[in-house]
């Protein structure tokens, strides 16, 4: 069932901060679908398997709700990433 348009999903994340702004709350990275850390990826097999197959490992596009994906390098990163 739609609830809102394609188009109006898209700005979940924009209005997610807006509201946290409004509330003088700090947003909260690992919030779903929303944080800044609901997309990113770490780890080298993980990061190697999402290059490769974004859908196994985001059940959605991160676009669809305004969000972006990314990949944390850290000392778990192979050579993949």
């Amino acid at each position: 069932m739609t609830c809102i348009g394609r188009d109006r999903l898209a700005k979940l994340t924009e209005v997610s901060r807006y509201v946290s702004e409004l509330a003088n709350l700090r947003p909260f990275p690992r919030q779903p679908y929303v944080g800044t850390s609901a997309f990113i990826h770490k780890g080298g097999l993980h990061v190697s398997g999402v290059n490769k197959w974004k859908e196994a490992y985001q059940h959605i596009d991160p676009a669809a709700v305004g969000n972006r994906s990314g990949v944390l390098v850290s000392e778990l990163s192979g050579s993949a990433t």
